[in-house]
């Protein structure tokens, strides 16, 4: 039999915790504390357990934002063999469902991959509920350092005598801190800043451009795993496009030249200007191992 359940995060066992620890990715763990992974302190935790025959078998995790009246839908998933996937999801959404209603939730927002199981949800679930039609949000783009092998990785370009690049961890610390106030007076989008991830910036390959010794432009990296690197943000000024390339090469050489088998570069469609969306479709796309779509839609409760 299943039950579908709302509980506080205080309430999961000892065994439950470790289930879910293995299932989750990094970036969800806080929820497991009853914290919201974006670090926003108003946020609220609701977490839908769903148990065949007091087995745990599924989660539904959200967040929400209570002066907003709205939800994330971080994770919906299931894990039995016994029931259809579907049905599952179907219990764990409809609980959720609830108990954002009974805190005066009035949107819930998710994004999912392409082919995964929330696409059948949506088309189930869109019967009886308004959903608005998915759009496309990130482009992940994933490729093998050692297989990458463009014409225009393999044609190295000079660069101007007074451009260059510098390794961010070799750069000072007040060349940083002026970037930082330069970041936040050019009103750039979020994503293109060198600041926007709490997790360590990876040493390795990530780089600064300067020309005349001023910051131009800079790729700025994570380690996803030990074994993929994560192409963060990349920005080069208007002014100094035709250096894009040789940036992104470098970064990539550098890792090229490390143990690190795997990397990945998201592009986030919503955000970007339509020059990098081309930019990733000439350059990185036509040489991708794998591509991965995310698409982001909302329901009204």
């Amino acid at each position: 039999m299943l039950i579908a359940t709302a509980i506080d995060s205080a309430e999961l066992s000892i065994i439950q915790r470790s289930l879910l620890r293995e299932r989750f990715p990094p970036f969800l763990l806080p929820l497991l504390d009853g914290r919201d992974p974006r670090g926003v302190q108003s946020a609220q935790v609701s977490i839908v357990t769903l148990e065949e025959n007091g087995i745990l078998c599924g989660i539904a995790l959200a967040v929400l934002y209570p002066a907003l009246r709205y939800a994330d839908l971080l994770m919906i998933d299931c894990w039995s063999i016994n029931e259809l996937p579907l049905l599952q999801l179907q219990l764990l959404l409809e609980k959720l469902r609830l108990e954002l209603i009974s805190h005066r939730c009035l949107t819930l927002n998710h994004t999912y991959r392409e082919g995964g199981a929330f696409l059948a949800l949506l088309a189930e679930d869109s019967k009886a509920h308004k959903w608005d039609v998915p759009y496309l949000l990130t482009v992940e783009i994933h490729f093998e350092s050692n297989n990458f092998n463009p014409p225009w990785l393999i044609t190295q370009k000079i660069l101007p005598d007074n451009v260059t690049l510098m390794l961010w961890e070799e750069a000072a610390e007040e060349l940083k801190v002026g970037l930082r106030y330069r970041f936040e007076a050019a009103n750039l989008l979020l994503a293109l800043s060198p600041f926007a991830s709490n997790d360590p910036i990876e040493p390795l390959n990530s780089l600064l451009l300067l020309k005349d010794n001023e910051i131009c432009g800079w790729m700025i990296c994570h380690r996803s795993t030990i074994n993929c690197i994560r192409y963060s943000s990349f920005y080069v000024e208007h002014s100094d496009r035709s250096l894009a390339l040789p940036l992104l090469a470098a970064a990539i050489r550098l890792q090229q030249r490390s143990a690190i088998p795997l990397a990945t570069a998201i592009v986030n469609v919503e955000q970007v200007e339509r020059s990098w969306l081309q930019f990733a479709k000439k350059r990185l796309i036509p040489y991708a191992s794998k591509i991965d779509k995310t698409f982001a839609t909302a329901c009204i409760l």
